[in-house]
């Protein structure tokens, strides 16, 4: 534990009484943005975080830098920054922390090791960690193993299977691949187990080509094959001229919630858009709305009809087969298909 000489204070302190003054912090970051050109020269991300003494109420951290490659980037669930020297001020009538890339430094540290790492994964220039804070590491290591951070504010949270288009909505889903879809614009492929509704295409064929997928280059049959085979398969674009950003991030393969995101339609196809105001909020495995969503995917796996769109009506009676006995497929499980059709 750190000692009463650290010169850091607790978020609860900094709200209360530190208002228009500059203060040293260390919280779990539970969410944040891509780094985006602020209105002004400078480029920002925002980072949520809380600590021991707010583990319910998260202050907002924004970061700002004359370079995006100085801004942080969080790499997995619950891993914790040590702020120095950050303005808390009022912003939309709640109190904020202000890191300035003039008088303010940070570090982001991994709490996914056996025991706490006093060396961190990114750091900003100048950050020098203080030998009374050194206590902090420890402390903040112990307070992430233990303590669950959840999805937050369910209010918004929309399935694909009811996604509608040009609604803000929030969306929790596995992040299955990223890929870079033209300069410094990238697409994530993300998934729930659901189906998105069916979309209706306005146009003839004789009058253009109807294009298979969002992705200008069509995605390589290796990275197919380890998509699901049942589920809409979403694509979502961050465009927001960020350069290397999809080789620098982390999640693929967790979980996530996306924050403020929309779909919109685009030639019967949906496509969501990760806008300047979206944020990203790695989940556990354990998370409740990550276990209902797994429940769901066990549920239609083992269904008869599981293969189905979740929008279909059940197959009528009346439908007959030559062959009952074989098991039903989705056109993935032929795309996927490791033998020669």
């Amino acid at each position: 534990m750190s000692g009463s000489s650290s010169t850091i204070i607790s978020i609860r302190e900094a709200r209360q009484k530190r208002l228009k003054k500059k203060a040293n912090l260390a919280g779990i970051v539970t969410e944040f943005s891509f780094p985006r050109k602020s209105a002004g020269t400078d480029y920002v991300s925002i980072l949520k975080i809380v600590d021991e003494s707010e583990m319910h109420e998260e202050l907002s951290v924004h970061m700002f830098s004359d370079r995006i490659e100085d801004l942080p980037l969080v790499q997995s669930y619950k891993d914790f920054i040590i702020l120095y020297h950050v303005m808390i001020k009022e912003y939309e009538n709640r109190p904020c922390a202000i890191c300035n890339k003039q008088y303010s430094s940070y570090a982001l540290f991994d709490v996914n090791s056996n025991t706490p790492n006093y060396t961190p994964y990114q750091a900003s220039r100048g950050f020098v960690l203080l030998e009374q804070d050194t206590g902090y590491v420890p402390r903040m290591w112990q307070v992430s193993r233990y303590h669950d951070m959840g999805a937050g504010n369910s209010e918004y949270i929309v399935s694909m299977k009811n996604l509608a288009a040009n609604q803000h909505f929030d969306l929790i889903c596995k992040v299955l691949h990223v890929q870079e879809a033209s300069r410094n614009r990238w697409m994530f492929f993300v998934w729930d187990g659901n189906d998105a509704p069916p979309l209706s295409l306005d146009t003839k064929y004789k009058d253009s080509e109807i294009p298979l997928g969002i992705e200008p280059v069509p995605l390589a049959r290796h990275i197919i094959c380890q998509f699901p085979c049942v589920g809409t398969v979403l694509r979502v674009t961050v465009d927001q001229g960020l350069k290397d950003i999809g080789l620098h991030f982390k999640g693929i393969g967790k979980w996530v919630k996306f924050r403020n995101i929309r779909c919109e339609e685009h030639s019967g196809l949906w496509h969501g858009l990760f806008l300047p105001s979206s944020r990203i909020r790695f989940l556990s495995e354990n998370d409740d709305s990550v276990l209902q969503c797994k429940r769901t995917i066990d549920e239609r796996e083992t269904m008869e009809e599981g293969f189905l769109p979740t929008w279909s009506t059940p197959l009528p009676n009346l439908t007959v087969v030559d062959y009952p006995s074989l098991p039903t497929s989705t056109l993935m499980d032929f795309l996927t298909n490791s033998e020669e059709v």
